[in-house]
């Protein structure tokens, strides 16, 4: 068949449904990435998972057949973040997953984001694969399909990880619409938050802003509620919960640049190490 080469980027495959993103091609790119892992000796079950755009029980459906003709076993995650497949593959006996998402990008895009073992595929490796589904020699079999709910895992895995937050935090959470509304009050009850949620009605044709969470435009409820509620922090997230917004107390928009610094500081304090860059750090 045809595939639009352009859907093929550098981080994932990704174009507008119906367009240059079709059944047609979700199939192909699944007995593609079938082949590309027969070619490079990887075999076993696939995770594969879904956000929660209108477009993802076709794709999935297309994608899982592609799989399942090339011999490749499916375990079915459901509606999840792509956190979530990447937690998958960690915890669920597979060799690789993919996740069909259109991310940050509004709902008449949709993609897949592709991982072999426990890593992304990405630039060579995508276009590794597209030539060797253009090659058109794909293996055979009978794959079979099972389905595996990871939500409650999941959650439960990270409350033993992180505990209960220490002190009382009031936050504001934005999920967007996206597929994080499946998992944010799950986990953040758990963890002992309050927390007041905007938008967390799972719904992919995202109708209150559109699901990118570094714009600051789609920040402005997040930061009135901050502000209105005089809350420690919000907390926005896109699409697929894959990348997040951050505003302060004073609804003030926290970069990402910034908050890759906090992270840093949080680690080497926990690690010990790097004490070399502190004073740098502590600069932020």
């Amino acid at each position: 068949m045809t595939v639009s080469p352009g859907i093929f980027r550098q981080y994932d495959i990704r174009g507008i449904v119906g367009r240059d993103l079709t059944t047609e091609a979700a199939r192909f790119i699944g007995r593609a990435y079938a082949a590309y892992l027969e070619k490079h000796g990887v075999s076993g079950a696939i995770a594969v998972g879904r956000d929660n755009r209108p477009s993802g029980p076709e794709l999935r459906d297309a994608l899982v057949a592609g799989l399942t003709e090339c011999g490749v076993d499916v375990v079915d995650v459901g509606v999840i973040p792509t956190p979530l497949l990447y937690w998958s593959l960690h915890h669920t006996g597979v060799v690789g997953g993919i996740q069909i998402t259109g991310s940050h990008n509004p709902p008449e895009y949709n993609g897949f984001k592709l991982s072999v073992r426990t890593a992304s595929l990405h630039g060579e490796g995508i276009q590794e694969l597209l030539r060797v589904g253009q090659a058109g020699t794909f293996p055979s079999g009978k794959g079979r399909v099972r389905s595996e709910e990871v939500i409650d895992r999941y959650v439960a895995d990270i409350v033993e990880r992180i505990g209960k937050i220490s002190r009382p935090l009031d936050v504001v959470v934005d999920c967007g619409n996206g597929a994080g509304a499946l998992v944010a009050s799950k986990l953040f009850e758990r963890l002992g938050l309050h927390s007041t949620y905007l938008f967390c009605e799972s719904d992919g044709t995202f109708p209150n802003h559109h699901p990118d969470p570094t714009v600051p435009e789609n920040l402005e409820d997040l930061i009135r509620v901050v502000r209105e509620r005089r809350a420690d922090i919000g907390v926005a997230f896109d699409g697929d919960a894959d990348r997040i917004g951050v505003v302060d107390g004073d609804g003030r928009i926290i970069w990402g640049d910034h908050v890759l610094i906090l992270y840093a500081r949080d680690v080497l304090r926990r690690t010990g190490r790097g004490q070399e860059r502190s004073g740098y750090l502590a600069a932020f």
